[in-house]
């Protein structure tokens, strides 16, 4: 049994009727099978939420991400007791709110005097930039966390929005709203490395894709989904000994911006940008990114991310705005040099890109030429046939109320292929190159079978 499964997204044609388009890209179909397997993992049901904004690209990177240790298998929460994992993973406290009384309340202990809010969490902490309370004892809420293990160093600080993170060898405490992930000392440049690693685009990737809350909801990444992120320590590595380099690497790294940072005029915010920006590469090392793969994570990091929680008060929306002829450049780039990466030593792939702006529509057209000649019938005014097919596009759409189903068009003619395309930027990104490349080729390969057939 089949389950149609549609997560319609805001485009541009949105803006322009009243008609929320239901793109191929945004209906899947899954199994009863595969929902009742999902079920059965460590992780929660993941099949929801992976096809919601992924594509088939992302959904082969998130499960070869998943073949990975994962941060859980250190990493313990507080009501995990007898647990012999070394790292802990724990909020911090919650203070009394202006509807609690002091029957509520009870005294809470602090390992130091040192705080720091969540707004004020920064890529390098030192002690000067936390706030010094009069006493190590304060009033909390009587259900709040008693366990104070995780305000000592050396430990990782999260926010709940998984908007800041930073490594402190000192101890500090913080509020619920923060939440610590503190290991023994010896494990320091491992702590450090985690700490890069939660700021990298390759940790917000995977988060968006898998966590229940964010990219549909609030960006909010819960405990559970934060230590379900691929991490594994250098000894399960395929190369331990390099991968125990790049660890030793970044915290090296560290070290040295630590030292710019408490130099009186130091840019700050250039060296955290610029050190973040060094151990990234060293992070896409240590997990075997490749640049297909890299294309991947950028465009879901750069496009997807800042579009998944439009505004009526917010209009420059990545997946609203229209491509620019470098982007459909680019695409046409991309997915030539795809195409022609899997063709024989014979044959090229040739295109040429035309857009009709008023209507939204993009065409790409593809010649396939021996190798050596040069196309010969992409030279032409391509406006009538983009209105032809634009035009037997919207007929092919089925209408459901104030939702249509607009299906996807690739026309074969000869040795020409015709792709129709909004002209979003969400469709001409590089993944979207990718994906229509692999489409393309399973069907010629489909199609040479049923003719050997």
């Amino acid at each position: 049994h089949r389950i149609d499964y549609w997560a319609p997204k805001t485009d541009w044609s949105v803006t322009q009727a009243e008609i929320v388009n239901i793109l191929p890209q945004d209906r899947s179909r899954i199994t009863v099978r595969e929902v009742l397997d999902d079920l059965k993992g460590d992780d929660g049901p993941l099949i929801w939420k992976e096809r919601f904004w992924a594509t088939p690209r992302d959904w082969r990177l998130l499960d070869r991400l998943s073949l990975y240790p994962r941060l859980r298998d250190y990493t313990r929460q507080t009501k995990e007791k007898g647990s012999d994992k070394p790292w802990l993973i724990a909020q911090g406290f919650q203070p009394l709110g202006p509807g609690d009384t002091q029957e509520d309340a009870k005294a809470l202990e602090l390992p130091t005097r040192l705080y720091i809010d969540a707004r004020d969490i920064t890529s390098f902490l030192i002690p000067d930039d936390c706030q010094k309370w009069p006493s190590t004892i304060t009033q909390v809420r009587g259900r709040s966390g008693v366990n104070t293990a995780v305000f000592e160093a050396p430990h990782v600080l999260v926010t709940g929005g998984f908007s800041r993170c930073a490594y402190t060898d000192f101890a500090v405490t913080f509020r619920s709203s923060v939440r610590g992930i503190q290991g023994p000392k010896h494990d320091r440049d491992l702590l450090i490395f985690l700490s890069f690693y939660l700021r990298t685009a390759l940790a917000q990737y995977c988060l968006f894709h898998t966590s229940s809350n964010w990219g549909v909801t609030r960006a909010r990444v819960y405990d559970l989904e934060l230590l379900g992120l691929p991490f594994p320590f250098p000894d399960q590595c395929s190369q331990p000994s390099e991968a125990w380099r790049l660890v030793r690497e970044s915290a090296k790294v560290f070290d040295r911006a630590l030292t710019q940072i408490r130099k009186p005029f130091s840019n700050r915010d250039d060296l955290a940008h610029n050190t973040q920006a060094f151990v990234e590469k060293l992070i896409e090392e240590y997990f075997d990114i490749d640049d297909i793969e890299r294309m991947i994570i950028s465009d879901t990091v750069k496009v997807l991310i800042p579009s998944s929680q439009p505004l009526r008060t917010k209009f420059d929306i990545p997946t609203l705005r229209q491509s620019t002829e470098a982007s459909r450049q680019g695409f046409l780039q991309r997915i030539c040099a795809t195409l022609n990466g899997w063709a024989s030593e014979n044959y090229r792939v040739h295109g040429k890109v035309s857009a009709e702006p008023s209507s939204g529509v993009g065409m790409i057209v593809l010649e396939k030429t021996r190798w050596g000649e040069s196309p010969t019938q992409l030279n032409g005014d391509a406006s009538e046939i983009l209105k032809a097919i634009e035009t037997l596009q919207r007929i092919a759409a089925k209408n459901h109320g104030t939702f249509e189903l607009v299906r996807g068009l690739k026309v074969f003619h000869k040795n020409l292929l015709y792709i129709i395309k909004p002209l979003g930027q969400r469709f001409w990104t590089n993944t979207a190159a990718l994906n229509d490349a692999d489409e393309i080729a399973a069907t010629i390969l489909m199609r040479s079978a049923q003719e050997g057939a």
